[in-house]
């Protein structure tokens, strides 16, 4: 596996490089991670070891330190990313691997890894989540179609959706499999026993706020605390405080007097995400409309495999696998609805605990990673 997500620790995307790998490495199939550019930043780092071995799966910061030099010059930068390039190079060529996965929107490293695998003879398979980054940024139509014409050339493609499947498809691409959104579920089983906590609370990153509809979940809670004096709002993951939607949500938070309701709790462990998730009252995202990424929400998953009632918007994909037994379905945009979602998961503990446990089973039989081993066996080995 290539990429330029965090590993092992991180967010969404680091957790959806284990979910799967950790399966092929429990079947006795050798893997490995080559992180190509370190991705920590001083001073909050997660990742401190370049190399090691985690749940089975190697891997390896190239460049031999996770800690990207934030404050060192431009030129030092390149030279870094340049050196990472090279030394993946020297890695294939050593360990010569029978198949390659990338999970990474830098289409640099997948230009390189297409020109690779004619030397290699490695099989060459590109994992995507959401339509490509470059359809949202402004490019020359040469840059496009260069960029897009690459998926074609790949041996096949992991994606999440029905609809990405098509898209990609359209690109020519012959050999896709659905793999959906996959968790790893026991990453939660030692906290089970952990006693519920007043907070509801949101787990992802900044980046993620406008998406997952965070300012809709602030204003449903702000619905909510009316109702309630006792409940908490924890919001969990790395904050941009200089982005448009955080300094909205600042500013209304504010307004509404919520300082001490709404906790923003900055980036934690992946390690500890079950802790947090298992021991909230309810969990919350609110994605205001359908994910123009074409992709789905791998949070969901997590969010779902901790027990904890989740309430959701009926966004995407959603519905197909959400309804009103596992899960607290809103429309989106509807905030209000957030917050009275919110009073019934306190009003009726019991039948909140069994739609809590009925989204737990369907992390566990839908969003398993185990379920695909022998589609994942067939893509990745041919």
């Amino acid at each position: 596996m290539v990429t330029t997500e965090p590993f092992p620790h991180g967010m969404a995307a680091t957790n959806r490089i284990i979910s799967w790998t950790k399966v092929l490495a429990g079947n006795n199939i050798p893997v490995k991670v080559y992180i190509i550019r370190p991705t920590e930043k001083e001073p909050r780092v997660l990742n401190r070891e370049a190399t090691g071995i985690f749940k089975k799966i190697a891997f390896e910061y190239v460049n031999g330190t996770t800690v990207w030099p934030i404050h060192k010059g431009k030129f030092f930068k390149l030279g870094i990313l340049l050196a990472g390039y090279r030394k993946m190079i020297r890695s294939l060529a050593s360990g010569r691997p029978s198949t390659v996965v990338t999970y990474t929107a830098n289409i640099n490293i997948k230009l390189l890894l297409l020109i690779l695998q004619f030397f290699y003879k490695f099989r060459l398979i590109i994992e995507e989540t959401e339509y490509p980054k470059i359809l949202k940024r402004k490019h020359t139509k040469i840059e496009k179609w260069l960029h897009l014409s690459l998926y074609k050339y790949s041996n096949g493609m992991l994606v999440m959706t029905k609809e990405l499947k098509k898209y990609y498809s359209s690109l020519g691409v012959s050999n896709i499999m659905i793999l959906p959104m996959t968790v790893d579920t026991n990453r939660f089983e030692q906290f089970r026993k952990l006693e519920k906590e007043p907070y509801f609370a949101y787990a992802g990153g900044s980046g993620g706020f406008f998406r997952d509809g965070v300012f809709d979940i602030v204003k449903g809670f702000s619905f909510f605390a009316e109702l309630n004096s006792e409940i908490a709002l924890k919001i969990i993951g790395p904050i941009d405080k200089k982005s448009d939607e955080y300094q909205k949500i600042i500013h209304f938070i504010d307004e509404k007097g919520l300082n001490k309701r709404v906790e923003f709790a900055g980036r934690v462990s992946s390690e500890l995400i079950p802790d947090f998730l298992i021991k909230a009252t309810g969990l919350v995202m609110a994605p205001p409309e359908d994910f123009k990424s074409g992709g789905f929400p791998t949070k969901l998953g997590e969010f779902l495999a901790s027990g904890t009632p989740v309430i959701c918007t009926n966004v995407s994909e959603i519905p197909i696998y959400l309804n009103q037994f596992n899960a607290f379905i809103v429309p989106p945009g509807d905030y209000q609805g957030i917050g009275n979602a919110m009073h019934e998961i306190i009003k009726d503990p019991e039948a909140s605990k069994r739609v809590g446990n009925a989204g737990k089973k369907l992390a566990e039989t839908v969003f398993n990673a185990e379920v695909y081993f022998m589609d994942l066996d067939k893509l990745i080995n041919g």
